[in-house]
């Protein structure tokens, strides 16, 4: 059957198609027309900058390019911030109704109380594994360096003590 509107195929991971799946479930919407309304609404203003900034990036000099570069890593760096602060009020925002859905069941029994969930203005800091960012210890432990002398002293500390268990533990064995 033809038709007015072009078609085009987007290959999808799994974890985003059961996404969409579910939402087209509960939406009684079909996932292509989910898909077309999103973009329609949310992404084609956006696209026509990106073509208008493309086409005149083609003719730009470097100068130009390289003042761009730098005014998109702003950007970005603000819109990092701006998108975390809306997913905290969408979160505060759904709170209510996501902590009811946590209670009730479909069969009408109650569910467990969850958990308490953390303040978002009360998170912990962020964490960063294996940054190579020295531990304070180990920063306490270096004396500064001597002027003139590119190998800083290292304070002498006493060697540590490795507590041992005094037995061998032997498992139980019942029989």
């Amino acid at each position: 059957m033809a038709t007015k509107n072009p078609r085009i195929s987007v290959m999808l991971k799994p974890e985003s198609d059961v996404i969409l799946s579910r939402l087209s479930a509960v939406s009684k919407q079909s996932k292509s027309s989910i898909i077309a309304e999103f973009l329609e609404e949310t992404c084609m203003p956006m696209f026509e900058r990106m073509v208008v900034v493309l086409e005149a990036a083609a003719n730009a000099s470097d100068e130009a390019k390289a003042a761009t570069r730098q005014g998109f890593a702003e950007a970005e760096e603000k819109l990092v911030g701006v998108l975390g602060m809306t997913t905290d009020l969408f979160d505060q925002a759904s709170r209510p109704l996501m902590d009811a859905a946590a209670t009730e069941r479909t069969d009408g029994r109650a569910r467990k109380r969850p958990a308490a969930r953390p303040d978002p203005a009360q998170r912990p800091p962020h964490v960063t594994r294996g940054s190579g960012t020295p531990n304070r210890q180990a920063k306490a432990d270096i004396a500064p360096m001597k002027t003139g002398s590119n190998v800083p002293l290292v304070k002498e500390s006493p060697p540590k003590r490795v507590k041992r268990p005094s037995k061998a533990l032997k498992p139980k064995v019942e029989g």
